[in-house]
């Protein structure tokens, strides 16, 4: 008996469609029939089978492979985003240098106060009397001896012919006296006449002083008078009949009492009434030059010491302050009463002097010195001789000469600033070295304040 091989068994395959597996139950059934030829035929479609399943890849496998490669190009983006911000710069060594020069320097003394007009008057009237005119409004302007207002001068024009009168019979008494008197008459007569002409000069005031005038130009800025107000010499009659600041005006009107006051104030000059130290007062002293600057106005204002106070008041941290009146110069345009302001009082000024930014000098083992910068960007050390100090320039008075560039700071190799803005400076007189970007801080943050520029011509240089 001949021993036939096994028939390998079909592993189920989900991918194989009924068709194919209907056609391999029909090849077994003829098995039967010719069942060597229906061995061989049954193992190729296996083998045919097999292959195509191996071939045939998952839908996981698939989708893993394009997650795996999109992540990967994530990475590589990120790395080298990371190396290009991070990567060091040039081992190139750089400073911010400063030019010394020679120029004008000013030594200040600061102080703060209040720009107040350098004239205002509370006028009032120096007779009694009713008032029967007003010449101008609150707010207006006025000019020297512009009239303000008139009381009725029918009483003082009376007490004036009276006056009058008396001072012509006193004339003629002392004459007769004079030809036919005794030394006693002539005395007496020459008494009364003395008398008598004493108040007709008073009167004569008084008929004057019924019109109030302006003292000097300037604005009208209380208005405490008001037709048919009764007013005596340089007081009110009575409590305030009219708030202070109301308009006057003409015509007749019933009596009342009133302050009978007008206040006027300067409005083209002005002056600054401050404070300064016991430090300082000896520096200070009448007719020296001062700059202003007052609140919200962008020109600077010049004036000069007018006063210089010798007895101090207390301040609230218990230290001296003297008063200091500064009295601005020209006409003051823009200018308003109140405003604060600071001012720069110069008490020395100098010409043709060497200096150099401050943070350029140095000191060390006894010795002051600065750095060098030649023409190639190699430094070398300086010994110097300093003057005095104005700020953030200081003098030389040996060691430098003009036009010598200097290092104000040395910035290690491969220091790097980023950022966008306007160009970056730095206080002490110095500016970015070349090659740095605009803006000089991340982000292109710049000074508080604002400020911009060094005194001196400090700009900046990069060694090589």
């Amino acid at each position: 008996m001949t021993t036939q091989p096994p028939v390998p068994v079909r592993e189920h395959t989900p991918w194989l469609d009924t068709d194919e597996a209907d056609q391999g139950s029909q090849d077994g059934g003829h098995a039967g029939t010719d069942q060597l030829g229906a061995e061989e035929n049954s193992q190729e479609e296996v083998s045919a089978e097999a292959t195509r399943v191996a071939r045939k890849p998952s839908r996981w496998r698939r989708w893993r492979r394009w997650l795996f490669a999109a992540l990967l190009l994530v990475l590589l983006a990120v790395a080298g985003s990371v190396w290009k911000l991070t990567r060091p710069e040039a081992a190139t060594a750089r400073s911010i240098t400063a030019t010394a020069s020679v120029g004008e320097v000013t030594r200040t003394v600061s102080a703060s106060g209040t720009l107040e007009p350098a004239r205002d008057e509370t006028l009032s009237f120096a007779v009694s009397g009713t008032v029967k005119k007003v010449y101008v409004e609150l707010g207006d302007t006025v000019k020297k001896g512009d009239k303000i207002a008139a009381v009725d001068s029918e009483l003082l024009r009376s007490q004036l012919d009276a006056a009058e009168a008396t001072e012509t019979a006193a004339q003629d008494d002392l004459t007769s006296a004079e030809s036919s008197g005794t030394a006693a008459q002539l005395a007496a007569a020459q008494a009364q006449l003395a008398t008598s002409q004493d108040d007709l000069a008073a009167a004569q005031k008084a008929v004057k002083d019924a019109v109030l005038v302006a003292p000097f130009g300037g604005q009208v800025v209380s208005l405490d008078l008001a037709v048919g107000d009764v007013v005596t010499g340089g007081s009110a009659a009575g409590s305030a009949g009219m708030a202070a600041g109301g308009t006057g005006s003409s015509g007749s009107g019933s009596t009342t009492s009133s302050a009978g006051t007008v206040q006027i104030a300067s409005t083209k000059s002005f002056i600054v009434d401050t404070t300064v130290n016991s430090s300082d007062i000896q520096s200070i002293k009448k007719g020296l030059q001062a700059q202003i600057t007052a609140s919200g106005q962008s020109q600077t204002l010049y004036g000069t010491v007018s006063e210089v106070g010798r007895v101090a008041t207390t301040t609230s941290s218990g230290g001296a302050a003297f008063p200091v009146t500064v009295e601005l110069t020209g006409t003051a345009e823009g200018v308003y009463g109140g405003t604060s302001a600071t001012v720069a009082i110069i008490v020395e000024k100098r010409s043709d002097v060497l200096t150099v930014a401050t943070r350029a000098v140095r000191s060390g083992n006894g010795q002051t010195y600065v750095t060098l910068v030649a023409a190639d960007g190699t430094t070398s050390r300086r010994n110097v001789t300093v003057g005095q100090t104005y700020g953030q320039q200081t003098e030389i008075t040996k060691g430098l000469t003009g036009g010598e560039t200097v290092e104000v700071i040395s910035l290690p190799a491969g220091t790097g600033v980023g950022g966008t803005g306007r160009t970056g400076q730095l206080p002490g007189g110095g500016q970015l070295p070349t090659g740095f970007p605009s803006g000089g801080f991340p982000g292109g943050g710049g000074f508080p304040g604002g400020g911009s520029g060094f005194p001196g011509g400090a700009q900046g240089g990069g060694n090589g």
